[in-house]
C-alpha cells in the first residue's frame, strides 16, 4: 500500500502554533516540588492557626502571647494604684468592716464582668472568623452584641444586689444596710458594661485595624481593661454612691 507522503504533508499549516513546551527549568522546578513533602512549604505563607498549630510550645509562648501578658501587666498597675491611693479615704467614709465587705465583692464582681467580656471577645471572634461579622455588618454586631451586655448587666446586678442585702441582713452585729447593697449592684452594673463593650470592640480593633491574631491580644486586653473598670466602680464610684446614702439616711455613718 503506498502513502500519499507529498499530500500528506500539504494538508500541514506551517503557520500552526505548536504547543508550548515547558523549559528545562520549569520541569526541574515541578519535579522538585512535587518531591518536597506538604510540611515544608514556607511557615510564613501559612494563615495564623496553622502556623499556631505546627509551632512547637516556645513557638507558642513566645514572642506575641508574652507581650500580650507584659501589656497586660502594665495596664493592670492602675488597678494596684487605684485600691492603695483609694482605700484610706473609703475607709474613714464607711468603716473598716463595711470597707472589708465591699473589698469581699471585689473578687466577686470582678468574676461576673469579666466572664461576660470573655463570652463578647470569644462570640465575636468567632463571628469575624465565619464572616458573621465583616465590615457591612460591624456596625449591627457591635450594637446587638453591647445590647445583650447591657441587658446581662442589670440582671447580673440585680442578682449581686439580693446577695449584698441577704448579707447584710444575716449580719446581726449590724444593722441591714440597704443603701450598701444598692451600691455593689451598681458598681456590677457598671463593670459588666464595660467589659461588654471592650469584649466586643477588642476582637473587631486587632482582627480588622491592626490585622492580628485577636486570640492572642484581644483577651488578656480586654481583661485588663475589665479589672481596672470594676476596680474603679468598688473603690470610687461605690465610695461616692455610699457617701450620697450615708447623707440621705439611706446608709449607717461610719462609726466613730
Amino acid at each position: 500500500m503506498e502513502v500519499d507522503l507529498e499530500a500528506n504533508t500539504s494538508k500541514i499549516d506551517p503557520e500552526a502554533k505548536v504547543p508550548n513546551v515547558l523549559s528545562s527549568r520549569s520541569l526541574v522546578r515541578m519535579s522538585t516540588s512535587s518531591m518536597r513533602p506538604p510540611f515544608v512549604a514556607e511557615v510564613e505563607d501559612l494563615p495564623d492557626a496553622e502556623q499556631y498549630a505546627m509551632a512547637g510550645s516556645m513557638a507558642r509562648a513566645c514572642p506575641e502571647r508574652y507581650i500580650a501578658l507584659l501589656l497586660t501587666l502594665a495596664i493592670e498597675i492602675p488597678v494596684t494604684l487605684l485600691v492603695g491611693t483609694g482605700s484610706s479615704s473609703l475607709v474613714s467614709h464607711i468603716g473598716i468592716d463595711r470597707y472589708t465587705l465591699l473589698m469581699a465583692f471585689l473578687p466577686l464582681t470582678s468574676a461576673i464582668s469579666g466572664n461576660v467580656g470573655l463570652q463578647a471577645s470569644t462570640l465575636t471572634t468567632r463571628a469575624i472568623s465565619t464572616k458573621h461579622c465583616t465590615r457591612a455588618t460591624l456596625g449591627k454586631w457591635f450594637c446587638t452584641e453591647v445590647g445583650a451586655a447591657m441587658i446581662l448587666s442589670v440582671a447580673c446586678g440585680f442578682a449581686v444586689f439580693l446577695l449584698a442585702f441577704l448579707w447584710t441582713c444575716l449580719d446581726n452585729s449590724k444593722p441591714t444596710d440597704l443603701g450598701f447593697a444598692i451600691t455593689i449592684g451598681l458598681a456590677q452594673v457598671f463593670s459588666i458594661s464595660v467589659a461588654g463593650l471592650t469584649g466586643t470592640l477588642a476582637p473587631i480593633m486587632f482582627s480588622m485595624v491592626f490585622k492580628r491574631d485577636a486570640g492572642k491580644w484581644a483577651g488578656p486586653l480586654e481583661t485588663a481593661v475589665q479589672d481596672i473598670a470594676g476596680t474603679f466602680a468598688i473603690v470610687y464610684l461605690a465610695q461616692w454612691i455610699l457617701i450620697f446614702f450615708v447623707k440621705v439616711g439611706i446608709s449607717s455613718p461610719a462609726p466613730v
